[in-house]
């Protein structure tokens, strides 16, 4: 792709932003929608989880009865926060003459975009698109030991790591905890598999994506059945698969309902079902292992209370400011929040990958 300040002037074509075709890009869907968002989060605060009252009632002894302290069980967890910014700066160079019927001031005042066209029409939806999938990123994809795949990691090689190795996100919290319990994790063969083509055709297989839903179900811990808003959260690829499946073993068909921002919603065994394409686009874009993708293919069983995200603020698409350096005669964004990611009760989470 060519930068907005290396294309050919002037473009007469295009006379406003609104005729400016903005290239395509997985939609995004909303996180509050996948983990439980919690604001004004605080580094190293303690997260509390209230559980149940263990065991009681036992034979009378008469009078004099021995009275047992009360055990309250619950989970306890800390959060984990990392800061994170975005600054970029821009000139009104950059696209002078670019547009030809871009509205600019003129003069001195040329240079100041900050309350112009091009930041309200052109720039701020894009930053707010570019901030979403930011924060997609840092709940499930980073990790402070990331490495590209030429040194023994998996990000994508010449992916730049500053931008994954600021936190720990979802994914890596949830395989750390399924390997330490091999219970709460079903293997998805088809992961494994020695090319793209191979990962994708393996799913097809009559039987394979239903028996792995169905192990997990299996698998599940009994008290999940306590929680609220349970549901399996999938990669898109898998969706694809397992909608096959349920056709080949003459089980239906699962109907997709559009929810927020591109996430589809369905039904399985009387679970929710929440497709992510944007794990789907992540994991091509980021986890390329070069005949391979990193697991493509990725299903977690779960509660949404047992996925927290917290962040500093109460909105991190809201803390950002935009300002004119008029010394320099450049414009400036600038965002910055806190960030963490942390799992309640682990023994709940069921994933197959």
């Amino acid at each position: 792709m060519k930068n907005l300040k290396d294309f050919e002037a002037p473009v007469p074509q295009i006379e406003k932003l609104s005729e400016l075709i903005f290239l395509s890009s997985v939609i995004l869907g909303s996180a509050g929608e996948i983990v439980t968002m919690i604001g004004n989060a605080k580094n190293g605060k303690q997260i509390g989880g209230i559980g149940e009252i263990g065991l009681i009632g036992r034979l009378s002894e008469g009078c004099n009865e021995t009275f047992e302290k009360l055990n309250l069980q619950g989970v306890e967890k800390k959060w984990d926060l990392a800061e994170w910014v975005v600054p970029l700066e821009f000139c009104y160079a950059d696209i002078k003459g670019k547009l030809e019927g871009l509205s600019l001031k003129t003069g001195i005042a040329i240079e100041d975009m900050t309350s112009d066209q091009y930041m309200t029409d052109l720039v701020m939806p894009l930053l707010e698109k570019a901030i979403n999938k930011m924060l997609w990123r840092f709940i499930w994809f980073n990790d402070t030991a990331a490495k590209n795949v030429a040194d023994g990691g998996v990000i994508t090689d010449g992916v730049d790591l500053k931008y994954f190795n600021l936190n720990d996100g979802l994914f890596k919290r949830i395989f750390a905890i399924t390997a330490a319990a091999p219970l709460q994790r079903v293997t998805i063969a088809a992961n494994a598999k020695a090319t793209k083509a191979e990962q994708r055709s393996a799913l097809y297989t009559k039987g394979v994506a239903t028996g792995i839903m169905d192990a997990m179900i299996a698998q599940k811990s009994p008290k999940l059945g306590a929680k609220e808003n349970v549901s399996f959260k999938m990669t898109e690829a898998f969706a694809e698969a397992l909608r096959w499946d349920l056709k080949q073993c003459n089980q239906g068909d699962m109907v997709y309902t559009e929810a927020k921002d591109g996430v589809k919603l369905s039904k399985y065994a009387g679970y929710d079902v929440i497709i992510i394409p944007v794990w789907d686009q992540m994991i091509a874009e980021y986890e390329d292992l070069g005949a391979t993708y990193n697991k493509p293919h990725r299903v977690i069983l779960c509660a949404k209370g047992d996925l927290m995200v917290g962040t500093g603020s109460k909105n991190s698409l809201e803390e950002f400011r935009t300002g004119f350096d008029e010394k320099a005669g450049t414009n400036w964004y600038k965002a910055k929040d806190t960030i963490g990611t942390q799992t309640l009760e682990d023994d709940l989470i069921v994933a197959a990958y």
